[in-house]
């Protein structure tokens, strides 16, 4: 669960590092937008700068779907785990780990 953590957090990084790209993108199109020999110079950039937003956006809904599902799962295996052994997952995977090195 842990690595998964670091995972979903890494995505929503990356997703924050690709907005601010996105923003500087539409800061650039509107700096070019006003300069009087670029007419219709900056839309290109103000269109990429619209999609790269929307891509950022969506990266980060999609990586906070992935940690509430990944959650679920743990959550999940957590109270099956407890049911059927009466102990934690976290002492299955010990006694498992264990026995492999044993054996």
């Amino acid at each position: 669960m842990k690595a998964t953590n670091q995972m979903v957090s890494f995505i929503n990084e990356v997703s924050d590092c690709i907005k601010i790209m996105g923003l500087n993108a539409a800061i650039e199109a509107a700096s070019i937008g006003q300069s009087e020999n670029s007419i219709g110079t900056g839309t290109g950039f103000r269109v990429l700068a619209g999609e790269i937003i929307k891509m950022s956006e969506e990266t980060k809904n999609q990586s906070a779907e992935i940690g509430n599902v990944v959650g679920q799962l743990a959550s999940s295996f957590d109270i099956i785990a407890k049911r059927k052994w009466k102990q934690p997952p976290a002492n299955i995977l010990k006694t498992s780990v264990d026995w492999k090195r044993d054996y």
